[in-house]
């Protein structure tokens, strides 16, 4: 599995552990979901990410920096 859109679902902080599992993931797709700047601070550790896209999230600025340190 290299690509999965959880876009529009309550996902939050350690759930984005259980993702750990998929190593060929590669985007991780969150629009129109309720993640968080603080929730970012879990996703930031799937470093096999390439690209995860947050169209109509609640994400700031702050956690966008998060994911630019990846």
């Amino acid at each position: 599995l290299a690509h999965i859109g959880i876009g529009g679902t309550n996902i939050h902080g350690p759930d984005f552990l259980a993702l750990k599992a998929l190593p060929h993931l590669v985007v991780l797709g969150l629009d129109f979901s309720t993640v968080s700047d603080e929730d970012l601070e879990y996703v930031k550790e799937l470093t096999f990410l390439r690209s995860v896209t947050l169209s109509s999230s609640t994400v700031s600025d702050k956690g966008l920096q998060l994911l630019a340190r990846m």
